[in-house]
């Protein structure tokens, strides 16, 4: 594992770097999403990861389209990686990636 990499804006990182933004929502039982916020300079996807209280899985799912409104974080019409995802918040369709 220690020889795995992962591309990143400023060069390759190794895959463990990343390890505490999975165990902690894990280890917690905390439900936790990631959410779109745009592109680098280079056109890499930037997501941040959304954590919510314990038992709440929704809160985070919510918040994340919420935030998409927000910033006007959209798809093209192929979606992300061509996969179409229908992200429903309060019973509402809240956008469509």
């Amino acid at each position: 594992m220690n020889t795995r990499l992962v591309e990143t804006p400023e060069g390759q990182r190794p895959y463990m770097d990343f390890m505490p933004w999975i165990v902690t929502p894990t280890l917690t039982g905390c439900p936790s999403t990631t959410a779109p916020i745009g592109l680098s300079a280079t056109g890499l996807p930037v997501g941040i990861q959304v954590m919510g209280p314990f038992w709440e899985d929704a809160t985070p799912i919510e918040f994340a389209a919420l935030m998409a409104e927000e910033i006007g974080v959209g798809c093209d019409a192929a979606g992300v990686f061509g996969l179409k995802l229908v992200v429903k918040a309060q019973g509402q369709v809240r956008g469509v990636c």
